[in-house]
């Protein structure tokens, strides 16, 4: 409701206004699947015996990062390393990327370094990736040389029959002022032998 006034250079006028409530009715409630997947990973972190952080899938395919260390980069205490412009290496707590360690399915990967016992994340999609736990505290149970912390990358299982996901997006760059900058992704995966061998194939395009 409106209520137009004209008052004049020295009058004054008090009003009283009353709301009343009303009520409607609501068609339905979508919950979407990147809340119950980041409860998930919430309840994990709030359960753990050490500081840790957990990121689901379904909350790294929300955001635009191309690769699984530019994700970690969301995570409180970690920063990312950056080669060619793309995310590579990570730190945990200011440690050097050689003093933390990066295991697949917890099993330790290797380095690609001949230097240095770091591992690289250019080259790890965030769809291949089901979900991310970062350990943050230092337990007599790890190894010796695992100063920072613990980066594990669960991948992804494959579901039961013929599945296909496809995700376009598209940014804005303004040092090149384009407003076009495609990237694309194609997951595909299926299981064989009465479920007991799955395969998962991801494509990433990006401009």
């Amino acid at each position: 409701d409106e209520l137009q006034i004209s008052l004049g250079a020295t009058q004054e006028l008090e009003l009283d206004f009353f709301l009343q409530s009303s009520s409607f009715d609501m068609q339905e409630v979508v919950v979407t699947v990147q809340a119950k997947g980041q409860i998930r990973a919430i309840n994990q972190q709030l359960n753990s015996d050490y500081i840790s952080n957990v990121v689901s899938s379904e909350r790294l395919q929300e955001v635009p990062d191309a690769t699984v260390a530019d994700a970690l980069g969301r995570v409180p205490g970690i920063t990312v390393r950056s080669n060619n412009g793309e995310g590579d290496k990570i730190q945990i707590r200011g440690m050097e990327p050689r003093l933390n360690l990066v295991t697949v399915n917890g099993v330790r990967a290797p380095s690609g370094d001949h230097e240095e016992n770091s591992v690289g994340l250019a080259g790890i999609s965030p769809f291949m990736i089901e979900e991310i736990e970062v350990q943050k505290s230092l337990t007599p149970d790890k190894d010796g040389d695992v100063v920072g912390g613990i980066v594990d990358l669960k991948l992804k299982d494959a579901d039961a029959g013929f599945k296909t996901n496809i995700v376009f997006q598209n940014n804005y760059n303004s040092i090149v002022k384009s407003a076009f900058n495609p990237r694309a992704t194609i997951q595909m995966s299926n299981r064989f032998f009465n479920d007991k061998f799955g395969v998962v194939v991801v494509g990433n395009y990006e401009d």
